[in-house]
């Protein structure tokens, strides 16, 4: 919430020190930062805060790993709703794959804790140190070095911020020779308008690293 107490628009971005200087606030005041919680009596039996970090305390790491301001986005990927569902075409070809092959499709969740913004698929922006959730996947990462694995089709949103994290997070952990199996499938992705230097040059990287595109009329 603003100052007003109003809730700001959708793609409104929130730095560290808008919220020191009291222009930003969370909308439940126990989670403004960790001494409010304190406050609020929202502690565990020996004191500690039943949460890992307000809003204060969140904006300025997030600021710190120098990759994004805090940013209000619309609700998307919820729990129970089909924005957290496979399409229905994608759920049959995937039921269809696993009759043939007698085999189950590796699965990864991610945006489970609410206090931290979850954009690669490999690892949270802000880790929590009690919630494994938000610590980096190595196994899954680990699971694209499979020799069987020959070509990796990428498809998804946003290609600039979760898509191309996650992209970027293959590139530096398992190198060149991964990323010559990617495939961005074009006719399957899409992006957020507006500027963002950041995901412009993971694009560029990951296109010198040698990853391909495809149109999807071509593969189907």
């Amino acid at each position: 919430m603003d100052k007003n107490g109003d809730h700001p628009p959708i793609f409104t971005k929130v730095p560290h020190q808008s919220v020191v200087d009291g222009f930003y606030r969370a909308s439940r005041p126990e989670f403004n930062s960790l001494a409010a919680a304190k406050n609020a009596g929202l502690v565990d039996v020996n004191g500690n805060p039943l949460i890992p970090h307000g809003l204060l305390e969140y904006t300025k790491a997030l600021e710190d790993k120098g990759r994004f301001i805090h940013t209000l986005w619309p609700q998307h990927g919820v729990v129970m709703t089909p924005g957290a569902c496979l399409h229905p075409a994608i759920q049959e070809a995937k039921n269809d794959w696993s009759a043939h092959w007698k085999a189950s499709p590796r699965v990864a969740l991610k945006g489970s804790n609410p206090f931290t913004e979850h954009f690669s698929g490999f690892s949270a922006e802000v880790a929590i140190a009690a919630d494994a959730t938000t610590g980096f996947n190595g196994d899954f990462l680990n699971y694209f070095l499979n020799d069987r694995i020959s070509v990796l089709y990428i498809c998804g949103i946003a290609l600039r911020y979760c898509l191309g994290l996650s992209l970027h997070d293959i590139l530096v952990n398992l190198g060149e020779d991964v990323m010559k199996k990617v495939v961005l499938v074009n006719g399957c992705h899409a992006d957020i308008p507006g500027d963002n230097p950041l995901g412009d040059k993971i694009l560029k990287e990951l296109d010198a690293a040698g990853m391909r595109t495809a149109e999807v009329n071509d593969l189907v």
